[in-house]
């Protein structure tokens, strides 16, 4: 399982754009396809219903075992080579998925997130993406993918940058999955408008363009490395200002094959609640997204699965 890339199947449901989405990247990268089905253990705490728990238990396995069968025929028929790893595993779903990518040192998670009103902006709109989706990106040591819906068939890839470390390891990957599709790379800094600086208009106009100036070239900078470290690389970079930074990668990634953002690593909750650019790009996006988390963040606790840092609210 080293190196693999990681996905969940839902008993429940059929099988979800991800799966299709993750053994496409699994061929990409050369690497094999962990499907995991995760039946949540039916706790009783009365004797007398203990052979319905245990029945509820068996027919949930089955489901699950059904599940992963059908998804491993699927895929084999769709993509012969790729080596396929099913398990099914008795945890919650959302502790078996982290559980799996920590324990096999995979390079990237694949979690699916049901529809919903893409315009929907609000103090719990994060919720939105369901708590599987939510657990896997707060708390995975590895990039996560929140596959919604099928990716265009072209249009690149685009990145969000802030210069921030998370950010930088979203560029690394972006540039990653940009040279491996032969697609150009998108570099977005989003900036929202800057509050007033001076009580003179020309002052104050003279400032902010003095703000922007420093973020363009700063950019700049960074893609002229790129471009002489990829000479191969389509690259675009820009500078925007934005009310609501995640509108504008939105509108960037509606048309991308995918949209890569950096994660700050508040952890679930408190991202929900702070609704950060990355969370509220995953809960509105239609195309998938993968969050990258800045690796200097998180630590491993004694049960494998990875936590972060406490959340710095700056």
């Amino acid at each position: 399982m080293d190196g693999a890339v990681v996905v969940g199947v839902d008993a429940a449901q059929p099988p979800l754009p991800a799966v299709d989405w993750a053994a496409a990247q699994a061929v990409r990268r050369g690497a094999d396809l962990v499907l995991v089905a995760a039946v949540q253990p039916v706790g009783s705490a009365e004797a007398l219903t203990g052979y319905y728990v245990q029945q509820m238990t068996r027919e949930l396995q089955e489901q699950a075992v059904a599940a992963i069968d059908d998804v491993t025929r699927r895929v084999q028929a769709e993509h012969p080579r790729l080596r396929l790893v099913p398990r099914v595993v008795e945890d919650h779903p959302r502790r078996a998925l982290v559980q799996a990518v920590t324990e096999g040192r995979a390079q990237l998670l694949v979690t699916g997130a049901r529809r919903h009103n893409p315009h929907r902006r609000g103090l719990f709109g994060g919720l939105l993406l369901g708590s599987t989706s939510l657990f896997a990106v707060a708390h995975a040591p590895c990039p996560v993918a929140v596959v919604r819906g099928p990716e265009p068939p072209s249009g690149g890839v685009v990145v969000g940058h802030d210069g921030s470390p998370a950010a930088g390891a979203a560029l690394g990957f972006a540039v990653t999955e940009a040279l491996a599709r032969s697609a150009p790379l998108r570099i977005l800094r989003v900036l929202e408008p800057l509050q007033r600086l001076a009580i003179d208009d020309d002052e104050d106009n003279r400032a902010r363009a003095g703000a922007l100036r420093v973020q363009r070239e700063a950019l700049g900078r960074l893609c002229a490395e790129l471009r002489a470290a990829h000479p191969d690389l389509r690259l675009d970079c820009e500078v925007l200002e934005e009310a609501y930074p995640a509108d504008a990668l939105l509108r960037a990634g509606e048309e991308a094959e995918l949209l890569v953002v950096g994660g700050r690593g508040h952890g679930a909750f408190y991202t929900a609640l702070l609704g950060s650019v990355s969370h509220d790009v995953l809960h509105r996006a239609e195309h998938p997204v993968v969050v990258v988390g800045d690796p200097g963040r998180r630590r491993a606790r004694p049960d494998g699965v990875q936590s972060e840092a406490p959340p710095q609210m700056t």
